[in-house]
């Protein structure tokens, strides 16, 4: 057991004995102690106690004065480094931007569940100021649930790795109500509008990105990923390879999943204009669809909507358009699942086809609503 003893200014100090460690420099063991402080013996003989029974019990922690930012900016260093590149410059934004402006002050040891919530809601009402990166003072706009989830799960899994590490006893955002994710309801074009669409696009590059989000359900991302050497004019099918996305910079990554990379049965029509479009360039490019960046060409997308006066929808939201066709014909689930891209764990073997003879069909429904125009 540890010893105390009566400071000369009256309090108590009291000294729990640390499990050893050993020191390589002086190539022996080390005994450390943990210095406890009191009004009188008793409180600090409790203190000393309470200690030694979590070295005991292989439970105690001591992260002294390390700060959520010191072990923060050391977590995303160490702990993270198998994160694709686009989540690993995220975790660094939410860190930089949100946490440490918060939390960062706090000592590790110190943060309770009361400060992560503050955190959370202050970050989901927004309106209150803050200096940006280039020190201008502006107002902060309230997060959505979904980002607001994004910052838990970080915050979670940090504290975990603490936990692991004996710098935390205990993770605070087990304690915390974490928001709730708002759901996103596309808007989707029916058949009519979508012809329409068509129309006015037949024949240009716009047709070419058009037709592969509307009818291969392509993702915006997969869009501009796809690579002329990706199709197999033969066969009739394209594979998703590489997808092109952004954080700080554009970067040709691979799918979000298993199931987003992908060899899909893709209608003669789609190949038919891309092949016209390719035909008329001197110089096939490296991207079917390079001429823009997903984020530029969905600028573009919604300013010809616009001067078109055709209802506004994203150009990602094309991509639910061939959902909503495959399911309004009655084509099964598994088989649009498979043409999505869609995570599915469910056995197909109440269907009497494969998944072969799905895919022939999907694209004769696509075939079918396409030349209704």
């Amino acid at each position: 057991m540890g010893s105390t003893f009566k400071r000369k200014d009256g309090t108590w100090q009291g000294n729990a004995n640390l499990p050893k460690k050993w020191n390589e420099e002086k190539n022996k063991w080390d005994y450390p102690k943990k210095v406890v402080y009191g009004k009188s013996d008793p409180e600090v003989k409790r203190l000393v106690n309470e200690i030694e029974n979590q070295v005991y019990k292989n439970i105690f922690v001591e992260s002294g004065n390390t700060t959520v930012e010191g072990y923060l900016n050391q977590w995303i260093d160490i702990y993270c480094t198998e994160l694709e590149e686009t989540t690993q410059a995220l975790y660094r934004m939410y860190i930089r931007v949100h946490i440490i402006p918060e939390l960062g002050y706090l000592r590790l040891k110190d943060i309770i569940p009361a400060h992560i919530q503050q955190f959370y809601n202050k970050k989901l009402k927004g309106g209150y100021k803050y200096k940006n990166d280039k020190g201008k003072e502006t107002i902060r706009l309230a997060l959505k649930g979904k980002s607001v989830g994004k910052l838990h799960t970080l915050l979670n899994r940090a504290f975990k790795d603490a936990i692991k590490n004996k710098l935390l006893y205990t993770n605070p955002c087990e304690a915390v109500n974490t928001p709730k994710k708002e759901k996103y309801t596309p808007r989707v074009y029916n058949e009519k509008e979508m012809h329409i669409l068509l129309t006015l696009v037949e024949g240009t590059f716009d047709e070419v990105c058009i037709v592969l989000a509307a009818f291969t359900a392509l993702r915006r991302g997969e869009v501009f990923g796809l690579r002329p050497r990706d199709i197999d004019y033969d066969n009739r099918t394209l594979t998703v390879f590489e997808t092109k996305t952004k954080f700080d910079r554009w970067l040709i990554k691979s799918p979000k999943s298993e199931t987003s990379s992908r060899t899909i049965k893709a209608p003669k029509f789609v190949l038919d204009i891309i092949k016209a479009y390719l035909s008329t360039l001197k110089v096939v490019p490296e991207r079917i669809c390079g001429a823009y960046t997903p984020d530029s060409f969905s600028k573009h997308f919604k300013k010809f909507l616009e001067d078109k006066k055709l209802p506004h929808i994203r150009f990602h939201d094309l991509r639910h358009f061939a959902g909503s066709i495959l399911s309004k014909y009655n084509i099964p689930k598994p088989a649009i699942k498979d043409f999505m891209g869609h995570a599915d764990e469910q056995t197909t073997s109440i269907y009497t086809h494969s998944l072969s003879d799905m895919a022939d069909i999907t694209t004769e429904v696509m075939e079918k609503v396409y030349y209704k125009k």
